[in-house]
């Protein structure tokens, strides 16, 4: 037997012993994830049913008006209404200033 036969052989022993490395590393991840996922725990998140916390304008009055989007009640129309849109007065043609006419 020479040199280059117990170099041949060394090099078909390591190249067979990789290849069982890898073939027994493939086979453990597998076998790994298969328990993992048939025997491991579950986790399940559940989605809280109310908010913690109220959403920005959603806030309402006694009267059903929304407070932070400016709305405010008004007792002689009787509706929510904004001031700087429409004034709470009832207001008439007559008490406009004679000057305008």
């Amino acid at each position: 037997m020479g040199l280059m036969d117990i170099k041949k052989e060394l090099t078909t022993v390591t190249l067979f012993s990789k290849i069982v490395a890898m073939v027994l590393a493939v086979a453990l991840s597998f076998i790994g994830f298969y328990f993992g996922v048939k025997y491991g725990k579950s986790v399940s998140v559940q989605a809280d049913p109310k908010p913690t916390q109220e959403l920005i304008g959603g806030n309402k009055d006694e009267y059903g008006c929304m407070i932070g989007a400016g709305y405010s009640w008004c007792a002689e129309k009787n509706k929510c209404l904004r001031p700087w849109e429409e004034p709470c007065e009832k207001s008439s043609l007559r008490e406009v200033p004679a000057s305008l006419e």
